[in-house]
This record gives C-alpha cells, structure tokens and sequence, in this order.
C-alpha cells in the first residue's frame, strides 16, 4: 500500500545520506494527474529537490516513502531482519 502525499502539500524530510529514494507519480503530458507514471526518483540534501530536475516535460505531483521489505531467512522462516545474526540470538 502506498501513502502517497502532494507535493503541493509538502516535500520529503531532508534525508541524513545524499540521496534518499522515493516513489513519485508525475503527471502526463496532456495535464491529467491520473494519466502519468510512477517513477523512483531521488531526494537531494543538498538541493532539497526530486532529481532529475528535468522531467521532460512531466510534472511531480505525489511522492511516497519507499518502505523497506520485511526480511524472511529460507533456513528458518523467522523475520529476523537483514541478516542471520537475530537468528542465532532466537536459537534459530
């Protein structure tokens, strides 16, 4: 599920790293905000902007946080997080 916000309504956080990930929605080229396509774009800290700047002719009017996957481990099924260590921790 997606959360998307306007971007008439606000821009992102500035992120800690350089670039930050978004989903984005930009609107067509005939004006219609639900004739356009998702795209990742990314955050600059230092511009406080989406780039590419140029969106070629597009127009950015939604963006979403990109939410990180849940991480399932094959050899025990557990959501442990990004590696096996937690397993272990859990006796897995």
């Amino acid at each position: 599920m997606c959360n998307w916000i306007s971007i008439e309504d606000r821009k992102p956080e500035r992120p800690s790293t350089p670039f930050a990930p978004y989903l984005c929605w930009l609107r067509g080229i005939q004006g219609k905000t639900g004739d356009g396509i998702a795209r990742v774009l990314k955050y600059s800290r230092e511009l406080e902007s989406f780039l590419p700047l140029d969106l070629g002719g597009l127009a950015l009017t939604h963006w979403a946080a990109i939410e990180k996957p849940t991480v399932v481990h094959r050899s025990c099924g557990c959501k442990g997080g990004d590696d096996a260590s937690a397993c272990a921790v859990r006796g897995h």
